[in-house]
């Protein structure tokens, strides 16, 4: 099982795991499944058409709202000491049907040629996947589907945000802006899975247009999700304060990296830091000079044994 997003892309790259996109045949051919918020449609180049099986888990959008800025809260402040309070999350990260809004962007092929308003270009999108769910009715949701998967009905862990502030927001306030997430989960919600365990999509299952979106993913050529995981990769070194330590391992042994074309990711990657560092707080500056002086250290502690050893 392999786990896309920024972080889980950090952990490949800085333990010598090559990124999905680039793993050969035999490192394809191990993968039973993939997940996480990285994935695209560009990952469904890496599958048999006949076997794959898409599933995505919605959430009521008010609850979602309120586990995101759990999530960010925690998260800033363990990277940078710094509070984010209710009006900085809605100022900043708070988006109009923010999970429509994230199907379209990491789904751009699935999306039908006549769908005009993002709650119609989300349905598009979900169309082509075998199982639609929602995290309010998950345990019942994924029981029906089990059998068909040949897993457990029984979830195994959900993860939590550590510490758990209130967002002073109003319900109404948020659902007031994610109209299109409340619809689609609305109808996932009243679905009584007839179709299961073989199907769990409430939107009706488009095998035609699955089949074409395919193949529009197929045009869009290797190349683009080669570069569209070095992007992943790169935004994950920035928010871990890495990509110092990793510009100076580009520059010293680009060959020695886990990467097929370390040139692309070093351009991706400067460009990404130029605009970050511009961002960071004393916190932020602080650990990317410590990472950086940590690599530093290991390569001269690395000549230094070298030299001994010639001598």
């Amino acid at each position: 099982m392999l786990s896309l997003g920024p972080n889980s892309r950090v952990y490949r790259f800085l333990n010598g795991i090559k990124q999905i996109e680039e793993l050969d045949g035999k490192g394809l051919k191990d993968l039973f499944c993939i997940q996480g918020h990285g994935v695209s449609d560009l990952n469904t180049l890496y599958a048999n058409p006949a076997d794959l099986k898409l599933m995505v888990v919605l959430r009521g959008p008010d609850g979602h709202t309120r586990s995101r800025f759990n999530h960010r809260r925690n998260a800033r402040l363990k990277k940078t000491g710094v509070e984010l309070t209710s009006e900085m999350f809605m100022e900043r990260f708070f988006r109009d049907d923010f999970q429509c809004t994230y199907l379209i962007s990491k789904f751009p092929s699935f999306i039908d040629n006549g769908a005009e308003t993002r709650f119609e270009k989300a349905v598009s999108i979900l169309r082509k996947f075998n199982y639609v769910l929602v995290t309010e009715a998950l345990d019942d949701q994924f029981a029906m589907i089990a059998s068909g998967l040949g897993m457990s009905p029984t979830l195994e862990r959900k993860r939590t945000a550590e510490q758990k502030t209130e967002l002073l927001v109003s319900k109404e306030e948020v659902l007031a802006r994610q109209q299109g997430d409340l619809a689609l989960v609305e109808k996932v919600m009243a679905h009584d899975g007839r179709d299961a365990p073989e199907m769990f999509n409430p939107f009706g299952y488009d095998a035609a247009g699955r089949a074409s979106a395919l193949r529009r993913v197929k045009a869009r050529a290797h190349e683009a999700s080669v570069e569209a995981g070095y992007v992943e990769l790169a935004s994950g070194l920035c928010m871990q304060m890495r990509a110092e330590q990793v510009l100076f391992m580009l520059k010293r042994a680009p060959r020695k990296l886990p990467v097929n074309d370390p040139d692309l990711l070093r351009d991706i990657l400067q460009k990404k830091w130029d605009d970050t560092s511009k961002k960071l707080t004393a916190v932020q500056a602080e650990k990317s000079e410590r990472h950086l002086k940590r690599e530093r250290n290991g390569v001269r502690r690395l000549k230094s044994r070298v030299r001994k050893a010639l001598s």
